[in-house]
């Protein structure tokens, strides 16, 4: 079946396999399969494509391409319109065909995205491209790149005002961009139109050529008249204005209306009058125009040097055209200022004194009470001052140390670009708000620092003062780079020279020959060896030729036609063997090579040369077999440079040593670390068996030796292993381990005549190799760890956008189930599934309250129930308050129940997250990830934040809601007591008033009832907690007691106020005596259970009573006009010292509390003090 659809057609229905929707226009089908609404966009394509699918902000999906089934139905009042024609049934096809055949070129595009969704024919004759190259293109796309930022503002200034115009200008003209790149003048028309609940605007878009360059003949004219930069005037042929400009007229500091009618000789002194008679009007007679520079007279008297153009006109007249140049000569004398400064800068040997200077530029160039100089310290990462102007010292002025990203100085040191304030009054951001400066003018020297020039004026620097500070910038910038520089290079030099000398001393160390010399045969370099060969010493042989020591003239003749060689043809020669007699007449026999030689800091040719005594002649005979085979052996090393893995290093490096080392057999074992054995990767072999190689295990003594002990060995062929198992093509092996990467194993039918130390060299390259494809392989893996990070740090900052608003939201919840919504929403940010839970203290249970799919492996952690694990993250995140995370679920062996369950619904990784305020568990939120290691630590760090935040505004959910009735609570604690530890037998405490100190100690005063008044001072001499003991006796055994209770850090009873101060509850009470102790709390409603839990930690209470109060409504009425933040931050500076004496706590600690700033903190204070004295003293408070 074939559909041609118009419009915007609502489409329902099935799809069958193969069907195809050819259209030509852009559309939007709304279908629901399976009941579920989608959308699609279809192109203007004639070929099936495979359906694309898109993220959308407003929830829905879009697709695009292929749609494939069974089309099977419209919506009522729609209709599709056939291939053979266009009947028009309703008024969306008449709209249609209407939008399509309109004269204008027409653009219908998306709001939100700015997609261009729809576009008619003459839309697409406009741009000469296809409809599907438009539709689906980004709006700017139809602009020139060039254009688009501003073209950006215009489309976002359209869609708030529901359409505009933008007209054609010939200072602002608009273009669009056509297939063939051409750019072409438009006037823009759009409107706005809201379709099915999306807005559009729609745009008409109309050719404007014609009208753009006849607007900019007419601004050409007149901008030639009245340019607001240069003085243009018109005198007539009696040598009067007719004509003058504003700027013209104002250069001189008239108005045109004071000058006009009058002759040029009112704005000239009589000496300037004679100079322009006798010199210059006869050179316009001449040539009929003149340029120069004259000096005229201002109205108020004051002169002003002018550069004028004189041109005559064919009526006698003349054209004037004028330009002050009086400012420019005054910059021009501070440049020159500046070029001075500058020979001072580049004189300059030290930073400090570079400082100077520059701050004495500065001031002779703008004075103003501040100029300084700030440094970037680069490993506090900050701007630290170091000189300041006289003018500066002598002031109030504050030098202060810019921390990274403070203050209007750090922006401009950050951007790179002076900046400049005209009033510091009104800019935000200013490091110090109360300073005297009014406009500061910053000038970043790259990464050395800042010059900042400041004055207590508002806009008190010009544009050519602030041009020039600029420039100076510049100048010391450069100066400063080269100071660095200068460092950088004597540092450099030392260590060249460091270098050199380590050179020469290895040169003079070496046994071989090693010499230099240039054209004239003169040595130019030589080690001690070469000196000992001719009797003398290196200072005495450099400078001298070989004929000045040698013993054999036929000898220095060959030596002379060798490096001529080398010099003429620039190539190496090499003498297998040569001769030279020694200064104690024996012959030696020398291998010598010969190279052209360039040495540094020269351009003339030279000869560098080694040479080796190879005087016996076994080791002639052994040296020359070992050079071929070394030199076959170094080839290896530019084979493996085409190997690009280990496996191709291994194979090359096989088949390049065999025929390096003539031998019959070379193996190369590669060490798997997955397995432990070394597997065959490079085999090379003459016989037929070549790949009849087997790995080597631990078991293959000698041979894993070899590998573990980083040792060569020679196998005899009665032990050998390796190869073919025929006992008569089996040969002795030498192995070399290939450091860590495997083993080099090579056979030989003659394993005796094998030197060693080729296979160790030939072992050696195989390694280098091996090293280089797996630094390949690390950098190859450090770049898709690099893409990875990059993708990570484009999910970060997602996660700090979402996190911020679940911040938000928290601070407006209302209820549990909104912070528990709150917490829900967030964890799905971070990942694939999450849940919810309350933690119950008593019996170590959390029961799912909120997930996010319903049927996924949530379930009662800690239950007994079936199914339900005894152990989880969520557990010990609840227990252990803190995070808990779990990698992967593979291998995961602490929580297999719950990895296991997790692992069956597809997630590999879990991390679980407490609920917390001040240590009490609220309740755990576990987030879940379809891949392993699905949470980075930054990723987790948020998680546990929110966690934190949630508690937090849980707790302040509970105590708004418990704060009218409170439960009082006697608890019994065994033993030994924790007010009064150790009680004498026979004494009885009971303290009626307890009150904490900002420091947390305790005024106690009550009654004991003791045998005598010395048991109770023993008691309390005995006790080091106690202070400043109080006793009076009332009769009959009982006395009256006033004493303070120190709290020690590991005290009991530091952990019991602990556990009061969390859950907003009071000590009302303590008895004490031999036999136990008995306290009484004051605690909201609603935190008995948590408090429980907590005392629970202290030691071992009985409950001995419980029942509810309510609070005094008496105490309850002055706090009715607080807000709830007023509340909270009085409750807290009042619980926390803030009023005491000394305070217990500062005015910022409490602003860093509630992140808050001091001065709010202070505001919220006063407030809820004026209301509550309001309300006491029967006066209306203030409602803010």
């Amino acid at each position: 079946m074939t559909v041609r659809i118009l419009g915007a057609v609502q489409w329902r229905g099935s799809v069958r396999s193969g069907d195809v929707i050819k259209y030509n226009v852009t559309t939007t089908i709304g279908v629901q399969p399976e009941d579920r609404a989608i959308s699609v966009t279809l192109r203007d394509l004639d070929r099936v494509e495979r359906i694309r699918e898109r993220s959308r902000t407003d929830g829905t999906v879009r697709y695009s391409g292929k749609l494939s089934g069974d089309v099977t139905g419209a919506e009522p009042g729609r209709r599709c319109l056939s291939d053979g024609g266009r009947p028009v049934e309703t008024n969306d096809d008449l709209n249609s065909i209407a939008f399509l055949e309109a004269a204008d070129p027409l653009l219908v595009v998306e709001t939100e995205s700015g997609t261009i969704t729809a576009v008619n024919d003459a839309a697409v004759e406009l741009f000469g491209c296809s409809r599907s190259s438009l539709v689906d293109a980004h709006w700017y796309e139809i602009h020139p790149k060039s254009d688009r930022d501003a073209y950006r503002e215009r489309y976002a200034e359209a869609v708030a005002k529901g359409g505009t115009d933008i007209g054609i200008g010939e200072d602002d003209p608009v273009f669009v961009r056509t297939e063939d790149g051409d750019d072409v003048p438009v006037e823009i028309h759009s409107t706005a139109m809201t379709v099915g609940g999306t807005e559009y605007l729609v745009a008409s878009v109309r050719e404007a050529t014609g009208r753009i360059e006849r607007l900019r003949k007419l601004q050409r004219r007149a901008t030639a008249m009245d340019a607001s930069l240069t003085g243009i005037s018109i005198l007539n042929a009696d040598e009067e204005y007719v004509y003058m400009n504003q700027c013209h007229a104002d250069i001189l500091g008239y108005d045109p209306e004071e000058l006009l009618g009058g002759t040029w000789r009112q704005i000239y002194d009589q000496e300037q009058i004679e100079e322009i008679e006798e010199t210059i009007f006869p050179k316009i007679a001449e040539s009929g125009v003149w340029e120069g520079e004259l000096v005229g007279r201002k109205k108020e008297g004051g002169r002003v040097p002018q550069m004028v153009n004189l041109t005559s006109l064919p009526d006698g007249g003349l054209i004037c055209v004028n330009r002050d140049i009086g400012k420019r000569r005054q910059t021009e004398h501070r440049l020159e200022a500046i070029r001075e400064r500058v020979g001072q800068f580049m004189l300059a040997e030290t930073r400090g004194e570079l400082v100077e200077e520059l701050i004495a530029a500065t001031t002779d160039i703008v004075d103003r009470p501040l100029a300084g100089y700030w440094t970037y310290e680069n490993e506090r990462d900050r701007l630290a001052p170091v000189d300041v102007s006289a003018a500066a010292e002598e002031s109030d002025l504050t030098r202060p140390t810019f921390e990274h990203g403070s203050g209007l100085v750090w922006d401009a040191f950050e951007a790179g670009e002076p900046r400049y304030y005209a009033n510091l009054a009104t800019e935000t951001g200013v490091y110090e708000p109360e300073t005297p400066l009014r406009s500061e003018m910053i000038v970043p020297l790259e990464s050395h620092g800042v010059l900042l020039v400041g004055s207590t004026d508002v806009d008190d620097f010009s544009s050519s003062e602030r041009e020039l500070l600029a420039i100076l910038g510049k100048h010391a910038t450069t100066a400063l780079a080269l100071l660095t520089r200068e460092r950088e290079l004597r540092a450099a030099r030392d260590a060249r020279e460091a270098e050199r000398q380590q050179l020469r001393d290895i040169i003079d160390h070496i046994p071989h020959l090693v010499f230099a010399k240039n054209a004239a045969g003169e040595f130019l370099l030589v080690n001690e060896a070469v000196a000992e060969v001719y009797g003398t010493t290196v200072s005495e042989l450099e400078g001298q030729t070989d004929a000045a020591f040698a013993t054999e003239d036929d000898e220095v003749d060959h030596f002379r036609a060798d490096d001529q060689h080398v010099l003429e043809s620039g190539e190496t020669v090499y003498r297998p063997e040569e001769t030279l007699t020694d200064a104690d007449g024996n012959e030696r026999i020398l291998r010598t090579w010969k190279v052209p030689f360039t040495p540094a800091g020269s351009d003339e040719d030279a000869v560098l040369g080694v040479a080796t005594d190879i005087t016996d002649y076994r080791e002639v005979k052994t040296a020359l077999e070992r050079q071929r085979k070394l030199t076959a052996l170094n080839r290896i090393g530019s084979v493996l440079l085409d190997a690009e893995t280990s496996s191709e290093v291994c194979a090359v490096g096989a088949e390049a040593t065999v025929a390096a080392l003539n031998v019959p057999s070379v193996t190369v074992y590669e060490f798997d670390d997955e397995v432990g054995t070394l597997r065959p990767a490079g085999v090379a072999d003459e016989s037929a068996a070549s790949n009849d190689r087997s790995q080597i295990t631990p078991d293959d003594d000698a041979l894993w030796e070899a590998f573990s002990h980083n040792r060569t060995k020679h196998i005899e062929a009665a032990q050998n292993c390796i190869g073919p198992r025929d006992a008569d093509a089996q040969r002795g092996v030498i192995v070399v381990p290939l450091d860590t990467f495997g083993l080099l194993a090579v056979q030989t039918d003659e394993p005796d005549e094998v030197d060693v130390g080729f296979v160790e060299t030939a072992a050696r390259n195989l390694t280098a190799g091996l090293e280089r494809a797996a630094q390949e392989a690390q950098v190859e893996a450090l770049n898709e760890q690099l893409r990875a990070k990059n993708a990570a740090l484009t999910t970060q900052q997602r996660l700090a956008t979402e996190f911020r608003e679940a911040q938000r939201r928290l601070q407006e919840a209302k209820s549990r189930e909104a912070v528990y919504e709150v917490l829900l929403d967030f964890a799905l940010t971070a990942g694939d599934d999450a849940w919810v839970g309350q933690w119950n203290a008593s019996n170590h249970t959390i029961q799912p309250i909120l997930e996010a799919n319903e049927g996924g492996p949530v379930t009662v952690q800690g239950g007994t129930d079936e199914g339900s694990p005894s152990i989880s993250p969520t557990l010990t995140a609840a227990m252990d308050s803190e995070a808990v995370s779990v990698p992967n679920t593979v291998r995961d062996t602490s929580y297999e129940q719950w990895s296991s369950r997790l692992l069956n619904c597809g997630y590999r990784s879990t991390v679980a997250i407490p609920v917390c305020h001040s240590g009490v568990i609220r309740g755990t939120m576990e987030v879940l990830s379809t891949p392993a290691d699905g949470f980075d630590k930054n990723t987790i760090e948020y998680l546990e934040e929110m966690g934190r935040c949630a508690g937090f505004v849980l707790d302040r959910l509970d105590n708004r809601l418990d704060q009218n009735t409170i439960v009082e609570t006697e608890v019994e604690w065994s033993a030994d007591g924790i007010l009064f530890p150790d009680v004498p037998e026979g004494t009885r405490f009971a303290a009626s008033t307890i009150i904490v100190s900002a420091a947390d100690d305790l005024s106690l005063t009550g009654q004991v009832r003791a045998p005598d008044q010395t048991t109770i001072e023993r008691y309390f001499d005995t006790a080091t907690w106690f202070v400043k003991p109080s006793i009076e006796s009332l009769g009959g055994g009982v006395f009256a007691f006033d004493v303070n209770r120190t709290v020690g850090p590991d005290d009991r009873l530091r952990h019991l106020l602990n556990a009061i101060d969390a859950h907003s509850a009071t000590l009302a009470s303590v008895t004490s005596s031999a036999s136990g102790e008995v306290t009484t709390f004051h605690v909201p409603a609603g935190r008995t259970r948590l408090l429980w839990e907590a005392l629970r930690t202290t030691g071992d209470p009985q409950l001995v009573s419980k029942h509810r109060i309510e609070v005094d409504q008496a105490r309850r009425e002055p706090f009715a006009a607080l807000t709830d933040r007023q509340t909270e931050v009085l409750s807290a500076a009042y619980r926390r010292g803030f009023f005491d004496q000394p305070k217990g706590v500062s005015g910022d600690e409490l602003a860093d509390q509630f992140d808050i700033s001091r001065s709010t903190l202070h505001q919220h204070l006063r407030t809820a003090e004026r209301k509550l004295l309001g309300t006491i003293l029967d006066r209306s408070p203030d409602t803010d």
